[in-house]
């Protein structure tokens, strides 16, 4: 006997079959959870060194190619950049979505610390952090009136940040931009 013939001949029970799945689809498809950010690893690495009171291309020459010399030959490396500013150096690697990135820091670690004593003095100990989506910020405020951009600052500061460092769910704030009031005072030198 045909499927048609089946379906045909059996009316009820081919409805009471499709009604079944039906149920059971919606009830699955609301217990399926939905994550708008959802958990990922994603193959970055950043290794950060401050050089404070350096210009980028005494970091460049100081810190960030003695480092990218030493870091050229992690294994499994797809591409490495790095970027040399005031004080900052930042050496990025990224990795093969199927690399292990715990090896990989601790190959990463160890050419560090061989390379440690050939910086200056001045620079701090090269920090290694892993890329974690979660740290990337979910919401930006910007606040603009006709008040000096110092009042503004202080609104924020004192009014705006605590407010919302109070809301369950947030972890930190971070405020930039506006001027910061400072007092000068200037003695005669007479």
């Amino acid at each position: 006997m045909s499927i048609a013939k089946t379906v045909i001949n059996k009316p009820t029970t081919i409805l009471i079959i499709f009604v079944l799945l039906l149920g059971l689809s919606l009830y699955v498809a609301f217990q399926i959870p939905i994550d708008l950010i959802p958990e990922i690893n994603p193959p970055y690495l950043v290794v950060y060194t401050a050089y404070s009171g350096a210009g980028p291309e005494e970091v460049e020459q100081n810190v960030t190619r003695p480092l990218e010399s030493s870091l050229i030959n992690v294994s499994n490396i797809k591409r490495m950049t790095s970027t040399s500013s005031e004080g900052v150096s930042m050496v990025m690697f990224e990795f093969d979505w199927v690399s292990d990135l715990n090896e990989a820091s601790s190959e990463i670690r160890d050419r560090i610390e061989m390379v440690k004593n050939m910086l200056p003095d001045e620079v701090s100990t090269p920090q290694l952090f892993k890329f974690n989506p979660s740290m990337i910020p979910i919401m930006s405020l910007n606040i603009s009136g006709e008040r000096p951009s110092e009042d503004l600052r202080e609104i924020a500061e004192t009014q705006i940040q605590p407010f919302l460092e109070q809301v369950n769910g947030v972890a930190s704030t971070s405020l930039s931009g506006g001027r910061e009031r400072i007092i000068r005072v200037e003695i005669s030198q007479n």
